[in-house]
């Protein structure tokens, strides 16, 4: 090859390079749209539809699933019950702002005589206690009841646990009208407003025998704030333990 075709190769070269630039560029500026965490695909470094990698909402299929440990209704007087469920997120560190539930509560036969639904949010790696209180039933007896999560909200991760709030200085005294005095304590640096805190009373086999619930107004860093649990009327049977839980909010 002469060094004059050399030369127009060259030139070509250099110019089918630049117009190739020209080309990505255009079709970046006009057509190309970067991954996002709503477009209804899974692109980017997601790991499923609009969750996971650079998205702040996990993907629920690499979370574990809510663990209902338990749920009881109890006896505040005649006709009038409490219920309460433990559920229990494994996943460490995800929460959900949101999960619906519903309480039903069945007689001797079977029927349900009552229900109760609600929301609340789930923090992370921890046992929440879910309380519905004042049912009434009217002359019906409750025998059993079913607490079920209807649906949950979006999971993301979270710092803030059940751990950051610590119960101590438990006081029972039982009786016709029998009352529960605690401490509870904020350890961290965040504050927290409306706190509800449940208190679950067991016999010595470990049956649950009764439950109440109160709200700690503020809770600042550092604080602690008294809780005070009463019942109006006597136990049917002896306490032998005491379990006093908060239930914090969630917010991303």
């Amino acid at each position: 090859m002469s060094w004059s075709s050399r030369r127009r190769t060259t030139y070509l070269s250099i110019v089918g390079f630049f117009v190739l630039l020209l080309g990505v560029g255009a079709y970046f500026l006009f057509f190309y749209e970067p991954a996002q965490c709503s477009d209804g695909i899974q692109n980017g470094i997601e790991t499923g539809v609009d969750c996971g990698g650079s998205c702040e909402r996990l993907c629920r299929a690499d979370l574990s699933d809510p663990v209902v440990l338990w749920s009881r209704v109890t006896e505040v007087v005649p006709g009038v019950y409490n219920v309460i469920a433990y559920v229990d997120n494994p996943n460490f560190s995800a929460a959900t702002e949101r999960i619906d539930y519903q309480f039903q509560i069945f007689d001797q036969e079977n029927v349900v005589i009552a229900e109760r639904t609600g929301s609340i949010a789930l923090p992370a790696n921890g046992v929440t206690p879910i309380f519905e209180g004042g049912i009434q039933t009217d002359n019906a007896v409750p025998v059993r009841v079913f607490f079920e999560i209807q649906q949950e909200g979006e999971w993301q991760e979270s710092t803030k646990q059940l751990s950051s709030l610590s119960v101590t200085d438990r006081s029972l005294s039982e009786g016709a009208t029998p009352k529960l005095n605690a401490v509870i304590r904020n350890t961290t640096v965040d504050e927290f407003r409306q706190v509800p805190v449940v208190a679950v009373i067991f016999d010595d086999a470990g049956n649950v025998i009764a439950s109440s619930q109160t709200v700690v107004d503020r809770l600042p860093p550092g604080a602690s704030a008294p809780l005070v649990f009463t019942w109006p009327q006597p136990f049917s049977r002896s306490a032998a333990q005491i379990d006093i839980l908060p239930r914090l909010s969630v917010s991303f």
